[in-house]
């Protein structure tokens, strides 16, 4: 999946993506460690909402940020307009390991600089 502008097929169809915002992304996160499968349908949603070509499948405020709620309703509503769970799945897989991606790498930098002034501040050197 591009970082530029990111796609997914579902029913032979391509869905444009885009990035959500991190806060949206984290608890999504948080949810992948306990439910897998809820978690990439999720990231699919707000990743397709960020894009908005087609419609999306759910908004994600109407489900006042609750991932899982999110993810289950993403499926049910996809496997509604009649796409495939193995293929929402994989779609959504490709989603949530490109969002994490660009998690991790935005706060590499961070994390560095943040050891390196608690190491400062506690007297030790690198």
């Amino acid at each position: 999946m591009a970082t530029e502008k990111p796609e997914v097929t579902l029913n032979g169809k391509p869905i444009a993506l885009g990035k959500p915002r991190p806060s949206l992304v984290l608890p999504i996160a948080v949810v992948a460690a306990h439910n897998e499968t809820i978690a990439q349908a999720a990231a699919l949603g707000i990743c397709w909402e960020a894009g908005s070509e087609p419609r999306p499948p759910a908004a994600y405020r109407q489900f006042k940020s609750n991932p899982q709620s999110y993810g289950e309703a993403v499926i049910d509503r996809l496997t509604d307009r009649g796409m495939n769970a193995p293929d929402i799945i994989r779609a959504g897989r490709e989603c949530l390991t490109w969002l994490l991606s660009t998690i991790i790498t935005a706060t590499e930098p961070e994390v560095a600089e943040t050891v390196g002034n608690s190491e400062t501040a506690s007297g030790s050197t690198p």
